[in-house]
């Protein structure tokens, strides 16, 4: 049993530090730059395209909201303070298209070593009336794959709570991961739907990191049996 402890003790502090490890992170957006977008119409949609932005991996954001429902009133998209944010308004629900893919020459990025695309969101409540959505869609040009995540709550949260949404790499099927041209974020409100997105991002695996440290305990307890 002895001879466990310090293979134990090592995988834990290994695995305590994993998050600082994985510090290094490829930005999709970081959502620094500062605008609104107010519906023309129930059922119509405005949307917005941006070049040139260096939060933004490939540089551009197409993006496309829609209320539905019965009013506008209160509804809006805004992007200020680093948040990407939704208002949700009285008697509507929205839908928001968020459009990755370098101003149509392609994104040209390799995720195949990663294994997740993680988004940051702070929820004002989810799922009253009707599903909350969220989803991520990749394409290599020639497939595209989309992975979604759904929310229907009972009754409406009286104070926000945040999530990281994670969306792993393995389950869009079919995509080259090597090859990634596009990324499309899809998200629907429920009625009175708020929500903040933080951050779009693909974290540093520590896979690696794991095999080297559990290849050293290994060669570490061998090493104390062989000598005892």
């Amino acid at each position: 049993m002895r001879n466990l402890i310090a293979p134990v003790v090592v995988l834990s502090i290994v695995f305590f530090f994993i998050p600082s490890l994985q510090a290094a992170v490829i930005t999709i957006d970081d959502f620094n730059e500062s605008w609104t977008l107010d519906p023309p119409a129930i059922d119509v949609a405005v949307t917005k395209s941006e070049t040139g932005l260096v939060d933004v991996y490939g540089g551009t954001r197409d993006t496309e909201y829609t209320v539905h429902g019965a009013s506008t009133n209160g509804a809006g998209l805004e992007l200020a303070e680093s948040l990407f944010i939704n208002s949700g308004g009285k008697r509507n629900w929205s839908v928001v298209v968020l459009t990755y893919d370098a101003d149509g020459t392609g994104l040209n990025l390799d995720a195949s070593a990663y294994t997740s695309i993680l988004m940051d969101v702070w929820f004002e409540h989810v799922g009253k009336e009707k599903d909350t959505v969220f989803s991520v869609t990749l394409s290599d040009g020639v497939t595209s794959a989309t992975v979604e995540k759904t929310w229907l709550m009972d009754s409406v949260s009286a104070e926000k709570f945040n999530l990281t949404l994670e969306f792993s790499l393995s389950d869009f099927t079919g995509v080259d991961l090597s090859n990634i041209q596009t990324i499309t974020v899809y998200m629907e409100s429920d009625w009175y739907g708020e929500y903040e997105v933080d951050r779009l991002y693909i974290p540093e695996p520590a896979t690696i990191i794991i095999l080297m440290f559990g290849s050293y305990v290994v060669f570490m307890n061998r090493k104390r049996r062989l000598t005892n």
